[in-house]
């Protein structure tokens, strides 16, 4: 049985100019239709299926009004097996003492704050509508519910970012006890806004600002589990990533959404209120570079006892073997430094 669901809601107040996920500008009657249609593949294809993660992402999920949200978590919450993770992405400035009521009234028990820097003026330059009390307040309200389980979404590469900057976030961070933080580094995609307006990145300003984060975090307790990801404890990470990393199936709905089911990668493309269902049945190689795709990007490598991740060593062996990057033990296979974990996997793609 899948164990995990991801369900995509795909709209935003504001369009974020290095962002390219698949989204739209939010209208209440087309988010009303979207989440029917939602309802409706659970109710009928899912009917029977309980998840031990469910992970709401976007777009921006409560950016919808409070009826919106109610009647999607009504129809998700029964899906839940005992011991869950109900995960939700929440951009600051929506959070509301009644939006978190809800959210507790309908299990959500984590929640992934988006963030990306407490720098008003490059907040300003992604056009991002919060600020460091909306942050602050949202984190309290969270905390006054018992939805203690807090990631924050940050960013690394702004041009007028530095190390200073970077740290005062992360002392923030500290300061409010947050147990798991997500640091990507900024990346101009050709769809983007950035990307028409020809933003340069500074290569070796994100080296010295990456190096950073990794040191300081490390000082403050924080163990890196994958590329971007650190938390305080096992217990914090990410368990439904985790589950996609490790290639375990997973159910996805919702446009543009992906999910992974039976060796059939899939997703939904068409009008946002008419999907169209696109289908791939991955050969064995593609498969087992699946595998190891995602798999070597967790700290941690894979479990060479899982029958699907010997395969795919095995089918890669002599390419994998050859790296210096490229680590074997009885137990498991990983990566040396995931840093540069981009250079081992080029030998199997």
């Amino acid at each position: 049985m899948v164990k995990s669901l991801y369900i995509h809601i795909p709209f935003c107040q504001r369009i974020c100019p290095y962002c390219t996920f698949a989204r739209q500008l939010y209208c209440q009657k087309k988010v009303d239709k979207y989440i029917t249609l939602i309802k409706e593949m659970i109710d009928k294809k899912y009917k029977n299926n309980k998840f031990q993660t469910i992970y709401i992402g976007g777009g921006t999920p409560n950016c919808l009004t409070i009826n919106q949200l109610i009647k999607l978590l009504s129809c998700l919450t029964p899906k839940l097996l005992p011991k869950y993770e109900f995960t939700i992405e929440c951009n600051p400035e929506f959070v509301t003492e009644q939006q978190v009521k809800i959210l507790k009234k309908y299990k959500i028990n984590r929640v992934s704050l988006g963030i990306q820097t407490l720098n008003k003026k490059i907040l300003k330059s992604i056009k991002r509508l919060h600020n460091k009390k909306n942050i602050q307040k949202a984190i309290d309200l969270f905390r006054k519910f018992k939805i203690n389980n807090i990631s924050c979404d940050l960013i690394y590469g702004f041009k007028q970012q530095s190390i200073p900057i970077i740290k005062k976030d992360l002392d923030f961070l500290f300061k409010n006890k947050i147990n798991h933080i997500s640091y990507y580094c900024l990346e101009i995609k050709p769809k983007s806004i950035f990307s028409q307006r020809n933003y340069k990145l500074d290569e070796n300003k994100i080296e010295k600002q990456l190096k950073f984060i990794i040191k300081y975090l490390k000082q403050n307790k924080f163990n890196r589990y994958e590329v971007s990801n650190w938390c305080k404890r096992n217990k914090n990470q990410s368990h439904h990533n985790v589950l996609v990393w490790k290639t375990n199936e997973w159910v996805g709905i919702g446009w543009a959404a992906h999910g992974f089911e039976k060796n059939y990668y899939y997703h939904y493309e068409g009008d946002i209120l008419k999907w169209k269902l696109v289908r791939k049945k991955l050969s064995k190689k593609e498969l087992y570079q699946q595998v190891l795709i995602m798999g070597l990007r967790l700290k941690e490598g894979l479990n060479l006892n899982n029958k699907l991740v010997s395969k795919s060593y095995n089918f890669f062996k002599k390419e994998l073997d050859s790296s210096p990057l490229f680590v074997k033990n009885k137990k498991a296979i990983k990566c040396r430094n995931i840093n540069l974990l981009n250079c081992l996997l080029e030998k199997i793609i």
